[in-house]
């Protein structure tokens, strides 16, 4: 994939209001982007991690 496909995606960005996530509750968010944190922690992964996702719009993710 090139680099202009890479989307970044602040962990922290998961607990605010967006209109592409409608109906998406601040507490729920928050819950994600903490489970998210753990489990790259525990499996010792650095910012930033590059996911790749694959299906009808393939691209990266880059968390951080």
């Amino acid at each position: 994939m090139d680099s202009q496909s890479v989307v970044a995606l602040h962990l922290n960005d998961l607990c605010q209001t967006k209109p592409e996530r409608p109906g998406w509750s601040l507490t729920f968010g928050a819950s994600c982007a903490e489970a998210a944190a753990i489990c790259l922690d525990e499996q010792g992964h650095i910012e930033p991690i590059v996911l790749q996702v694959e299906g009808i719009q393939p691209c990266e993710i880059e968390l951080k």
